[in-house]
């Protein structure tokens, strides 16, 4: 099944097995059984299109003209907020199809761009803010790595970054001020502001944690594992005037010390990164979800609705 599954979702199988599935009605077919399932839509960024092009992080940024069509598609279907949606499946009061938009980090075009789009169709999302980061106007670490690494004209500023995952955050931070101060270049106006975070709550959306400044929480030791996570949920609930019973692991790395913590902190779910849909019995603290990949979703910029249905419709299921 495994094997399978690698050979249907890899491009080339895709590009050949897509319109012929969306013809003879295998999309639609598969969607009709996804009754009493949850599937959780994760997103990053969404940007103009000629931006999108040139993002760094190619598997992060969807293109604005691609993320209408895929909201208009959703709009035909059930969406939730996140903690609504997981109260509706355990409950079982809906029989159709569920499915969540959640946004990762608190990127200001989330506020400017995407949340209209959202809002326009009559929709709410779940946004996790790492609350640090914005309440100090900042940037996350891999935006200031990325254009200090291109700006210093390394090879491969992507693989560059990533090999700064495995660091300590004061070993990281270390070396990206190292190359940071040799180019002097610091991108800023990135993130939203805890103002944002309100109008989002104000306009119906849901506002999770994704701690105070986007650490991989299984590097840390226990004060500081509390601190990003109660921290961040008091900062958020303060600005949102709402409860904030949602969390999202940076970079998904979670394990029973960190989901403990969760619990400890008053979170009542957790997402990971983890690919798949969502059906009862449930592990609120180890929810899948399905990233919107550009790369996949989109063929030369442009939305593919068929590969779209089919990464939504075809997740695996739990």
């Amino acid at each position: 099944m495994m094997a399978l599954n690698r050979i249907l979702h890899s491009r080339r199988a895709r590009e050949l097995w897509l319109p012929l599935g969306g013809r003879c009605g295998m999309l639609r077919r598969a969607e009709s059984r996804l009754g009493g399932t949850l599937t959780i839509l994760t997103y990053h960024r969404v940007l103009p299109d000629e931006q999108a092009a040139v993002y760094p992080f190619d598997s992060l940024a969807v293109p604005l003209s691609a993320f209408r069509q895929q909201i208009a598609w959703l709009k035909q279907r059930t969406v939730l907020p996140l903690g609504q949606a997981m109260r509706d499946l355990a409950a079982r009061c809906r029989e159709v199809p569920l499915f969540s938009i959640t946004f990762d980090d608190g990127y200001i075009d989330n506020y400017e761009l995407a949340a209209p789009v959202i809002e326009a169709a009559g929709l709410n999302a779940t946004f996790f803010i790492t609350a640090g980061i914005v309440e100090q106007g900042q940037t996350l670490w891999f935006d200031r790595a990325v254009v200090a690494a291109t700006a210093a004209g390394l090879s491969d500023p992507v693989a560059w970054v990533r090999s700064l995952k495995s660091l300590s955050p004061e070993s990281r931070e270390q070396r990206i001020e190292e190359l940071r101060s040799a180019v002097e270049d610091t991108p800023r106006g990135l993130m939203m502001t805890p103002e944002h975070v309100r109008q989002l709550a104000v306009r119906g959306h849901e506002i999770g944690s994704h701690t105070m400044r986007h650490p991989i929480l299984t590097h840390l030791v226990p004060e500081q594992l509390a601190a990003e996570l109660v921290e961040s949920r008091a900062r958020l609930q303060q600005w949102s005037a709402q409860p904030v019973e949602g969390f999202c692991y940076p970079n998904g790395d979670t394990n029973e010390q960190v989901i403990a913590a969760c619990r400890d902190a008053g979170y009542t779910y957790a997402c990971t990164t983890r690919p798949g849909r969502n059906q009862l019995p449930l592990d609120p603290f180890a929810l899948r979800r399905v990233q919107v990949d550009p790369r996949r979703v989109t063929r030369a910029g442009r939305h593919d609705h068929l590969a779209f249905h089919a990464d939504l419709c075809l997740a695996e299921a739990l």
